[in-house]
């Protein structure tokens, strides 16, 4: 049995022990935090790959899970795959659409990966509309004037 499925059983047996109740719905959560809490530690390290297995994994249990997605696509990023941390923060924003996060690191991977500054901009103005103080700043400042000035 691993660690993981091991800690699960433990907090099952607790629940229905202590409250009568079965949490084992919740070791799928569980599996799923793991999986996140992983990636994320291996982005940290620089082990991107791994990264990108974690928050896969995290996906597959839970496909609503917005910070995976996220998460996966700032690893993608660091491997410059820029198709597929694209389409990583597009699943982001699909799911959460105020997520000005999501907007300003599409944009940085559409103008990084692809020179399409005009999309890059648009996903910048964006990221600013939703309220986020970077990139409301950044569009204020010298260097962004390219993009505040784009039609």
């Amino acid at each position: 049995m691993t660690p993981r499925l091991h800690t699960c059983v433990h907090i099952a047996v607790l629940s229905v022990l202590l409250s009568g109740s079965s949490l084992i719905a919740g070791c799928s959560d569980f599996e799923q935090n793991i999986a996140s809490i992983s990636g994320i530690q291996n982005n940290e390290v620089a082990d991107h790959q791994g990264s990108i297995a974690d928050h896969s994994k995290a996906i597959k249990i839970n496909p609503q899970d917005a910070n995976a997605y996220g998460n996966r696509g700032n690893a993608k990023m660091e491997l410059k795959d820029y198709q597929g941390a694209i389409a990583d923060y597009t699943k982001v924003i699909e799911i959460n659409p105020q997520d000005a996060l999501a907007y300003s690191n599409r944009g940085l991977a559409k103008g990084i990966g692809f020179n399409d500054n005009k999309g890059a901009c648009s996903d910048f103005k964006k990221a600013a509309s939703i309220g986020w103080e970077y990139r409301i700043t950044w569009l204020n400042s010298a260097g962004g004037a390219w993009c505040r000035n784009m039609r």
